[in-house]
């Protein structure tokens, strides 16, 4: 049976869910390394696929994981869930605009 590519787009939106998804499953700040690094490789990959708000946010992840303010990583962490999920919606609603 033929099973078609979602396209890019969705896909690296789902790889956002998946990354939240693990990092809440193994504990964000017992891998913050690892996290960091997906962080920012992410929005690297979020930038170059047209999503620059939403990488402007994974951006920041590193920096308010390593802060001291909890309060701003849930604000930025919120943020970025909400957006990615509006983003995806719009995916599968208008496949053909990304």
């Amino acid at each position: 049976m033929y099973k078609r590519q979602l396209p890019l787009s969705l896909q690296l939106l789902q790889r956002c869910q998946q990354m939240l998804v693990d990092w809440l499953h193994n504990g964000l700040h017992h891998q913050e390394q690892r996290a960091c690094r997906e962080a920012e490789a992410l929005a690297a990959d979020l930038q170059r696929c047209g999503f620059a708000r939403l990488a402007k946010l994974a951006a920041q992840i590193p920096t308010r994981l390593r802060g001291a303010d909890p309060e701003e990583l849930v604000k930025t962490l919120t943020a970025f869930v909400l957006l990615r999920d509006r983003l995806e919606q719009e995916c599968l609603l208008m496949p053909s605009a990304f």
